[in-house]
């Protein structure tokens, strides 16, 4: 019997010499910052929020020129923003806008956490300025239905904050192509018990086209105390005044033979600049809003005018 197991015995170290010595590891771990997001009243932790969720933060929105807010939202995967016009947005969220050619549909807007979609369920996105906006939070999907009804899911959008205490002031100028103006001007004041911040932005731009002038001002007021840990009421207040001309579409013909005209007219229907086709809007919104708890949900008012 112990000849029988002798050759099995045998090839035991055999096969411990083939094996290799595994290379060292040269990776190093990377503590990655914490994405905390508002996502159902609560701030939690991105990764305990079961749902697809996408964030954009203060230095998200720097990285890339304010006088849109394209670029940066579309940075977000499952998340389509476009400027179909001058200051005019088609917002998509997992395709939400298949069925609206145009605005904002089945999606939810919410401003420093007061209501900013309409009635009717449209979003007047352009009423905003890029240089307002300190985070935007998507939540996608039907997992957003506790913000309202909109299959595409909501968006929740904050306005910019001190970072550190102090008073700060700042003023901003830039110049562009096809008359690109903006001015930007900014105060703001911080304590150990709150904050208080107002700013300023005016855009106006001449276009590439025919009939697409454009010109904004934005005034933003946001404030906030905490007189305990677990109480604080803030107070937010939004003016906006915007005015820009539509060149409407043009065939490939139209297109190829002059890109800069604006949609020339008919025999039944005159062309946009004959129509004198443009859009204004002066809304002015307010709202105050408190968190009586540190993870309970906001109670909000708004009122617009």
């Amino acid at each position: 019997m112990s000849y029988r197991f002798a050759a099995p015995l045998w090839l035991l170290p055999a096969t411990a010499f083939a094996q290799t010595t595994a290379p060292p590891d040269t990776t190093r771990a990377v503590a990655l910052p914490e994405a905390t997001v508002a996502g159902y009243g609560q701030q939690l932790p991105l990764r305990w929020v079961a749902a697809a969720v996408g964030t954009l933060d203060r230095a998200d929105f720097e990285r890339f020129p304010d006088n849109a807010l394209t670029q940066a939202v579309n940075t977000l995967p499952g998340v389509r923003l476009e400027e179909r016009a001058t200051a005019s947005y088609r917002l998509s969220v997992r395709g939400s806008t298949l069925r609206s050619p145009f605005g904002v549909r089945n999606v939810k807007v919410y401003y420093q956490g007061l209501p900013f979609t309409e009635a009717s369920g449209s979003t007047p996105l352009n009423l905003l300025d890029p240089s307002l906006l300190g985070g935007l939070e998507v939540i996608k999907g039907p997992a957003a239905s506790v913000y309202g009804a909109g299959t595409g899911g909501a968006i929740l959008l904050t306005g910019r904050r001190p970072t550190t205490p102090g008073t700060h002031v700042s003023a901003g100028f830039t110049a562009g192509s096809y008359g690109l103006r903006r001015t930007t001007a900014a105060v703001e004041t911080a304590t150990a018990t709150g904050y208080l911040h107002a700013a300023y932005a005016r855009q106006t731009l001449d276009g590439y086209r025919q009939q697409s002038a454009l010109r904004r001002d934005v005034l933003a007021l946001d404030g906030e105390w905490q007189p305990t840990e677990r109480q604080a009421v803030s107070l937010h207040a939004l003016y906006a005044d915007i005015d820009y001309q539509l060149p409407g579409g043009l065939t490939r013909a139209q297109f190829e033979a002059d890109p800069r005209q604006a949609r020339p007219g008919t025999v039944t229907a005159p062309g946009t600049v004959a129509q004198r086709t443009y859009y204004a809007r002066a809304p002015a919104c307010s709202g105050p809003t408190t968190k009586p708890g540190s993870r309970s949900g906001s109670r909000c008012a708004r009122r617009c005018t």
